[in-house]
C-alpha cells in the first residue's frame, strides 16, 4: 500500500512540473538549423533560396540567410529564458526583425511567425 501511495505522489510532483521547469537550457547552441520556405519557385531568379538558416560560429556569433535572398548576415546573440536573440553591430543600418524561442537543442521557433527551424 505504501508503494502504491508513493507512485500517486510521483506522478502529481511530476504532472505539477512546468514545461520548461523540466527541460535543460542549453548554454550555448552549435550547427546549423534551416526552415525550409514553403510553395517556393525559384524558376524566376535563381538567386533566391527556397530555405533559410542560422548557422553558430562560436559562442557569441551566429550566420543567417533568411526570407529567400542571397545575403548572409552576421550577427551577436545572446541566449536568456529560452529565447534566442540576435544583434546586430552598432555601426549597422540593417535590422532583424525577429528572434527565436528555443524548444530544445535541435528545434528553434521565430518568434513573429513561429516558423519551425530544426538543426541538421
Amino acid at each position: 500500500m505504501k508503494k502504491i501511495g508513493f507512485l500517486i505522489c510521483l506522478a502529481f510532483f511530476i504532472s505539477c512540473k512546468s514545461d520548461q521547469e523540466c527541460c535543460v537550457m542549453p548554454e550555448t547552441l552549435s550547427g546549423r538549423y534551416v526552415h525550409n520556405i514553403v510553395d517556393c519557385d525559384t524558376s524566376g531568379n535563381p538567386e533566391e533560396n527556397c530555405s533559410e538558416f542560422l548557422e553558430f560560429i562560436d559562442e557569441t556569433k551566429v550566420d543567417v540567410l533568411y526570407g529567400g535572398g542571397d545575403i548572409i548576415r552576421r550577427f551577436n546573440y545572446s541566449i536568456e529564458n529560452f529565447t534566442l536573440t540576435l544583434e546586430q553591430e552598432p555601426t549597422s543600418s540593417f535590422l532583424l526583425p525577429f528572434g527565436f524561442n528555443i524548444i530544445d537543442e535541435t528545434t528553434l521557433e521565430r518568434t513573429d511567425n513561429g516558423d519551425v527551424w530544426k538543426k541538421q
